[in-house]
């Protein structure tokens, strides 16, 4: 007598009952029974690698993995372990949109014949290590848990807009992003879990789409990314991170402007966009440097002199005459190392003197007591003392650039990242 066949049960849709998988492989009926029992499937005689073909020892369909992930049915549970495969051919479209799946998916060393969707899905954890993918569609997936894509292949695009996971597991960040083209907008992670160096970071989110990077800039991977980095403790790998975004943002157009943009390049160059402001502190001390050598030469060849109207009085005209004047073949007074000046007067320093010009709130007495002179008697101009007058004028100036600037960033007013 004919066994009656089994009848669908009410309420449930197409693909959640297992009378819509007839004539299951012998692969498939021990992937089920692996599934119930919370153990790993693999085809028999695996040889630990992902198949190029697809063979009746290891080919699963995809709809009866999505039934699995979603539960099994009453006569066919799934263990709280999830759905753990290894080396499988999995035929068709894994197919999760909008599905909300109480286990997980461990899919190791596994060829996904067509691109996985799950947009919109909500998974407890997805690891998808060493397997193979032709793309990846997965905006909006929400993981509880850990995301794993390290080793691994993906030959079109990985889709996370606005996709949330626990943990970002991708190994090495280059492996499975090599290929470009990914969308990583809204893309959202509470840490990482693997390599954390900042150059490889930014050589991740530049693989996003062209278009993301250029006219339409997303400025939220980045962000994101900065985010996380210095939430785990890797402020340097957040600074340089925070500072590619601003080069990105430069070569995107986003800093538009003919004056902008080289002021942002510069400031890029001179404090790092606020994340280096030693560097604005090295800048100034090359400066403060170099002019003091500029201002030790122009002192020792007569190209500075006293400012106070003292030494122009009779009294002194005389003395200062007999004792200074016309020490070198030039004919100028080397006012540095004239002895008739009166010994309460300010000794010229040129470290110091460079120091008095540097710092605006500093008052060394140097810059009040000497200046560059830059004619002589008769009114011709002395070259090297015009020069040594425009880099007192550009040090002040600078100095009250980085100054400022220092003041800003170490204050917190600018908005660094």
């Amino acid at each position: 007598m004919t066994a009656a066949k089994p009848q669908r049960p009410p309420a449930l849709a197409h693909g959640r009952w297992m009378g819509d998988f007839p004539d299951l492989s012998a692969a498939e009926k021990a992937l089920v029974a692996a599934c119930a029992h919370g153990e790993v499937w693999e085809p028999i005689g695996w040889d630990k690698k992902r198949p190029e073909k697809a063979t009746e020892a290891d080919t699963i369909r995809a709809e009866l993995i999505r039934f699995l992930l979603l539960g099994g049915d009453a006569d066919h549970p799934v263990h709280e372990e999830g759905v753990m495969v290894r080396g499988a051919w999995i035929g068709g479209r894994l197919d999760l949109h909008q599905a909300i799946a109480p286990v997980r998916l461990d899919a190791h060393q596994c060829h996904f014949a067509e691109t996985p969707i799950f947009m919109g899905a909500s998974l407890p954890e997805l690891a998808l290590i060493g397997s193979h993918c032709p793309g990846i569609k997965a905006d909006r997936l929400t993981v509880a848990g850990d995301l794993f894509l390290r080793d691994a292949a993906v030959k079109g695009a990985i889709d996370l807009t606005a996709a949330k996971v626990g943990t970002l597991i991708d190994g090495d960040a280059l492996g499975c992003w090599d290929k470009g083209r990914h969308f990583l907008d809204g893309f959202r992670y509470d840490q990482i879990s693997g390599f954390t160096d900042a150059a490889q970071r930014i050589g991740w989110l530049k693989s996003q789409r062209e278009d993301h990077l250029t006219s339409d800039f997303m400025p939220q991977p980045w962000e994101q990314l900065i985010k996380v980095l210095r939430e785990m403790g890797h402020p340097h790998a957040a600074a340089d991170v925070a500072i590619a975004k601003q080069e990105q943002m430069r070569v995107a157009g986003v800093i538009k402007g003919w004056h902008r943009r080289p002021l942002h390049w510069l400031y890029g160059k001179l404090a790092g966009y606020g994340h280096r402001p030693m560097k604005a502190v090295a800048a100034m001390s090359i400066v403060w440097l170099l002019s003091a050598f500029f201002f030790q030469i122009g002192g020792s060849y007569g190209y500075l002199g006293p400012t106070t109207p003292l030494l122009n009085s009779p009294e002194l005209a005389a003395k200062i005459n007999a004792a200074c004047g016309n020490r070198r073949d030039n004919g100028k007074t080397i006012w540095t190392k004239c002895a008739a000046i009166p010994p309460e007067y300010t000794t010229f320093q040129p470290l110091a003197y460079s120091a008095d010009l540097i710092l605006p709130l500093v008052n060394l007495q140097q810059e009040a007591d000497w200046a560059p002179i830059v004619s002589v008697p008769s009114g011709a101009n002395m070259g090297f003392g015009v020069f040594l007058r425009f880099l007192m004028w550009f040090e002040i100036l600078f100095g009250w650039a980085m100054s400022l600037m220092l003041v800003a960033v170490l204050g917190r007013l600018v908005d660094k990242d």
